[in-house]
């Protein structure tokens, strides 16, 4: 019998495999992925980013005390199991070639899903019932998989949908799995869905939750995306200025960050003055900004608008 032993900082040692690794446990307890960035194939002891060697991982049934399975990947990472030995693997791939691919194995080894993508994985996870898989890149400039939120069918083994995401890089996800939803969490922002098509749930609440949070740097690049959105109205207009107000009061507690973030923010207040069409509190904004950080790239616009009050 090998020798499975489980250490409290998430950690694994199996000495007849000579694997020490991660791992991850189901909710019941029963199962156990662990995953071994190293080279374990030559046994060379190099760890992380290289250029050969492929890493293990090891799905350990606890209440049966027994390895289920073991495979190669060449840089196995983040693997998660449910209560049915159904688990995600994500693999880091080697050094000379940016790609990263994303597994849902079946406790028996078979493979349920594999997308390999040109670029880094940000993070994935797997629903509680086996279905769904997530998974978002993170930027690659030279490729369209660059920032994908992508969403799988395990059971009919297909991507639901491969998107942009609209909010961004989540930290969690919520699995609706009666009414096929995916739910998107933004720590210390809030949770919000798409359908299984991909079709963004939850615009108006966004953006409203976005400019009202309390983290100045979510505050004021929702404002400045709104500034840039062909949506743009009077009343989006009026909302980012309040925004942007409320992220200088967050600011003021936050002295060493404050001139670069103000003199972005009061940036885009004079944006949303100059599409409201009021000149003078616009100028005003972007001097403000242009006293901040003479780099700002607004200098030509406060010429500009002076010279317009000057001839009115």
């Amino acid at each position: 019998m090998n020798q499975v032993t489980f250490l409290q900082n998430q950690f694994v040692n199996i000495p007849a495999l000579r694997f020490y690794g991660e791992f991850s446990s189901s909710p019941s307890g029963e199962w156990h992925i662990c995953w071994a960035d190293s080279d374990l194939e030559f046994n060379s002891g190099r760890g992380g980013c290289r250029e050969s060697g492929r890493g293990l991982f090891v799905l350990y049934n606890k209440f049966k005390e027994e390895i289920v399975l073991t495979g190669w990947l060449e840089r196995p990472q983040r693997a998660k199991v449910i209560d049915t030995g159904v688990f995600c693997i994500e693999d880091w791939r080697f050094r000379d070639q940016l790609q990263s691919t994303v597994y849902a194995f079946s406790s028996s080894g078979e493979i349920l899903i594999k997308k390999t993508f040109e670029g880094n994985l940000f993070n994935s996870d797997i629903s509680s019932d086996g279905q769904y898989l997530v998974c978002q890149t993170a930027n690659n400039q030279n490729s369209s998989d660059g920032n994908l939120l992508t969403f799988f069918d395990i059971f009919k083994r297909k991507v639901l949908f491969s998107r942009n995401p609209v909010t961004g890089w989540a930290n969690q996800y919520i699995f609706m799995e009666n009414d096929s939803r995916l739910g998107v969490v933004h720590k210390d922002v809030g949770t919000y869905y798409y359908d299984i098509n991909g079709n963004f749930l939850d615009h108006d609440r966004y953006n409203e939750e976005q400019l009202t949070c309390n983290k100045y740097e979510i505050v004021i690049f929702r404002a400045q995306d709104l500034l840039k959105s062909t949506d743009l109205n009077e009343e989006y207009a009026h909302k980012i200025i309040a925004a942007i107000k409320h992220s200088m009061e967050i600011l003021q507690k936050h002295e060493h960050h404050y001139s670069s973030w103000a003199a972005l923010a009061f940036k885009i207040q004079g944006g949303a003055y100059e599409f409201l069409k009021n000149k003078a509190l616009a100028l005003h904004s972007f001097e403000m900004a242009l006293e901040l950080n003479p780099k700002i790239g607004v200098k030509r616009k406060v010429e500009k608008i002076r010279k317009e009050l000057s001839l009115n």
